[in-house]
Order: structure tokens, then sequence, then C-alpha cells
């Protein structure tokens, strides 16, 4: 999320808004998004609703965890929140780069 937020500038300016959603409790995004100074909403999706409907849920996951948990992903959204563009992985580690998110804004 960081290296979202230090593009954040760029991503306005290609009129393009970022959301951050986890299952996590708000409180505990609240504090993260203040440590790292982050501009953009943090939401909370407790029931993993968002994952479902943007097919990002992750299938293993709920067993292991209390609640829904996302394959890590990046979603490019219209005005009518129709997916224009999918990033998402398997591997919690792995992010799409901004600047690869800028250039599909393009």
């Amino acid at each position: 999320m960081q290296g979202l937020q230090t593009r954040y500038e760029d991503f306005k300016k290609a009129g393009a808004e970022i959301l951050a959603i986890s299952s996590s409790p708000w409180e505990k995004h609240a504090a993260m998004a203040s440590s790292l100074g982050l501009e953009f909403p943090v939401l909370s999706d407790p029931e993993g609703r968002t994952f479902l409907d943007y097919g990002v849920l992750h299938p293993g996951a709920l067993p292991m965890a209390d609640a829904p948990i996302a394959r890590p992903a990046e979603l490019i959204l219209d005005e009518s929140r129709v997916v224009l563009k999918r990033f998402a992985t398997d591997n919690w580690r792995v992010r799409e780069r901004p600047e690869r998110l800028l250039a599909e804004l393009e």
C-alpha cells in the first residue's frame, strides 16, 4: 500500500481513485492507514462480499481464517464498477507495481 501511496497524486491526476479493502476490523485499518500516512480510503468488509462479487475471494483460506480472505489483487473499475482490468495472484507477497496500474489508465 505504501507503493500506491507514493503514486497517489499520479492516480488522482489520471482520474482514478484508490480503495483498499480487507476483512479485518475497521479499527485495525484506521491505525494502519494512520501509521503509513495513507491518503486513500481503507475499507473493511468482514463478510467478504466485495471479494466474492469481484472474484478475488481466496478459495482455500476460510478453513484457516476467522474471516474471508481475498487473494492479493488490484482491480481497475469504470464508473459503473465494471472490472476493466484484474491483476490477481495466490502469492500474498506479490503486488502489481503502481507504474503498471497507471499505464493501464492511459
